[in-house]
């Protein structure tokens, strides 16, 4: 069973995702056990004491949840008091997926979130099977705009980019929607970077340049023919 299985089965059950690293919207399972040592807690939190405080503090309406913590996918229900564990044997067998991983690490000058790139896809996208692929600006739009789920994944926004069907990058339609929502509050440069690289060099033309000019340099004040090459 792949990674991303075993978050689609988790899913089909009724699980939400949660990420378990620190970030804005909650406290990450590590850091309550450092407050813990640091006196900002009167008990060190096991992952059900976590979860019920994650959740508590966050507001979430969620009862059962998946999350992932020291090599190890766990996921557990506050109401019924348990945690168990699920083993996968990889994070994906799609190769075109690997690939375009390949491409992100490099330009993210690091090793990606493989939990939170399969979740974003279950849970965001919808999508069933490890090659289903987002075919139009409508669904990706969607999935970008339900992005306040308990995520608080980082690149979040070129995460979702990964799963993008290889046809919308022959559609200048796509490609400028897509970089009017990602250009975003946020302003992310490596989702950019990885669009404008994906393009198909069919439609690499001045005009496309022009026109995402006039889509982001007035937000981002980013050299989008640097970016495309």
């Amino acid at each position: 069973m792949t990674l991303f299985e075993a978050l689609y089965k988790l899913k089909t059950e009724g699980y939400d995702y949660l990420n378990a690293d620190h970030c804005d919207c909650h406290t990450g399972y590590d850091q309550a056990v450092s407050d813990f040592y640091e006196g900002g807690r009167d008990y060190e939190p096991t992952y059900l004491s976590w979860l019920k405080e994650t959740i508590d503090f966050g507001t979430y309406e969620i009862d059962d949840s998946v999350f992932y913590h020291n090599g190890v996918l766990l996921y557990g229900s506050i109401s019924k008091g348990e945690i168990n564990s699920l083993v996968f044997s990889d994070f994906t067998s799609d190769i075109e997926i690997k690939n375009r991983i390949s491409i992100i690490e490099k330009i993210i000058d690091g090793e990606p979130d493989l939990v939170g790139i399969s979740a974003i896809a279950v849970w965001n996208f919808g999508l069933e099977k490890e090659n289903d692929r987002i075919t139009n600006i409508i669904d990706f739009a969607k999935g970008i705009q339900n992005e306040n789920n308990g995520f608080c994944i980082t690149n979040y926004e070129i995460y979702s980019l990964l799963f993008v069907d290889s046809k919308c990058w022959t559609d200048s339609e796509f490609i400028t929607g897509a970089a009017k929502l990602l250009r975003g509050i946020y302003s992310n440069t490596e989702a950019l970077e990885y669009l404008c690289k994906m393009i198909d060099p069919s439609i690499r033309t001045v005009e496309l340049t022009n026109e995402l000019k006039k889509v982001l340099n007035k937000y981002n004040n980013i050299d989008v023919s640097k970016l495309i090459g």
